[in-house]
């Protein structure tokens, strides 16, 4: 299992360049966060996401036109003409753990990361 993890961390960092150290903290206390990355390719605007999901990590590639499964993050100009990320899933009504203090910690730490976390995360059904 941790082997795994260790791969796929190894993976993202490659992919979305961020510090694995900055992975590990965003990890800590959380069950979904979503992050992203832009990569600068030439004179594309390559972006890139990753999401931590119950301890198991992936790696995903944007692309515009594809149908996305469930579990894929997507990106949407939000009205600032903004990215905005949010995760594709049937059903998303377990309750996130998400400390304030291990996003803080992580952002503070590796201020060139951007750190993006769909508001659908924080839904529940009462």
């Amino acid at each position: 299992m941790f082997a795994t993890i260790y791969q796929r961390l190894c993976q993202a960092e490659e992919l979305l360049k961020f510090p694995r150290s900055f992975i590990y903290e965003l990890a800590l206390g959380c069950e979904v966060v979503a992050v992203h990355r832009k990569l600068q390719k030439e004179s594309t605007n390559e972006t890139c996401g990753l999401f931590i999901l119950k301890g198991e990590i992936s790696v995903i590639q944007q692309e515009q036109s594809k149908t996305y499964r469930a579990g894929s993050l997507i990106g949407m100009d939000n009205t600032n003409g903004n990215k905005e990320f949010q995760m594709v899933a049937k059903e998303m009504s377990a309750v996130v753990k998400l400390t304030k203090q291990s996003m803080k910690h992580a952002l503070e730490s590796h201020p060139e990361c951007e750190l993006l976390i769909s508001k659908n995360f924080f839904k529940t059904n009462s």
